[in-house]
């Protein structure tokens, strides 16, 4: 069953138009385009100038960052239907339920101010919201990239979206969705639980801040905090 609106329908208006004319040129020039007037959104820092965890932190304390995390670890591998009920869906295992906790209990005890959480539709990324938040805005533009193939380009483009458009309120937006999503946009390949941080530019232009593991989420999780700051790794 095909999804049931555009993904760009969710978007701001200004984001909305300058979808439809990236969207509206053949893919071969539109690359060729957004390389030359830098319309592909990202700006990467070189792996030497990826901030630490600690400065991530920190700057997540600041608000109007981005948080584009992948579900956590599953019970099962394959490829769901967003149509399907929840219960025919791939889960969450007890520890990608762990891992959710841990996100939550990281932006709780690091008072990192939220303001938007928004998922993929299916179940496993609902429930990443849910456990770590307390809520979850499903958005079909999040769908992984394996569903629909003909919807492609535009969810890869409605993540650039939402990764460049500032955050209002002072908070940061956090989106739970899938690999190749997460891969196609920022060009950051990343597992089960981790976490980009980017910084929105607008004009459908963001920057690369680093990447939060697994593991980086249950040690902050686990360490008792020094008025709000994360402790240095040794």
């Amino acid at each position: 069953m095909p999804i049931s609106h555009s993904p760009q329908d969710d978007l701001p208006p200004a984001c909305r138009g300058a979808l439809a004319v990236r969207q509206w040129l053949a893919w071969p020039l539109r690359l060729l385009l957004a390389l030359a007037l830098g319309l592909c959104a990202v700006s990467p820092l070189p792996a030497d100038e990826l901030l630490a965890v600690p400065e991530l932190i920190g700057a997540l304390q600041q608000g109007g960052l981005v948080v584009y995390c992948r579900h956590a670890a599953t019970s099962r591998f394959g490829i769901d239907r967003p149509e399907w009920p929840r219960v025919r869906q791939i889960q969450l295992s007890e520890e990608g339920i762990l891992m959710a906790e841990s996100i939550g209990q990281v932006f709780r005890r690091y008072e990192i101010p939220v303001a938007e959480v928004l998922v993929s539709p299916f179940a496993r990324n609902e429930d990443m919201g849910l456990i770590a938040f307390g809520r979850a805005e499903t958005r079909g533009g999040l769908l992984d990239l394996h569903v629909e193939p003909a919807d492609r380009q535009a969810r890869i483009d409605y993540s650039i979206a939402l990764l460049s458009e500032p955050v209002a309120g002072g908070g940061n937006r956090v989106l739970f969705g899938h690999s190749a999503n997460i891969r196609e946009s920022t060009g950051i390949a990343i597992g089960n639980g981790a976490a980009v941080v980017v910084r929105p530019q607008s004009d459908l232009r963001f920057s690369v801040l680093g990447v939060i593991e697994p593991t980086d989420w249950v040690m902050l999780a686990e360490t008792p905090s020094n008025h709000g700051q994360p402790a240095r790794r040794p």
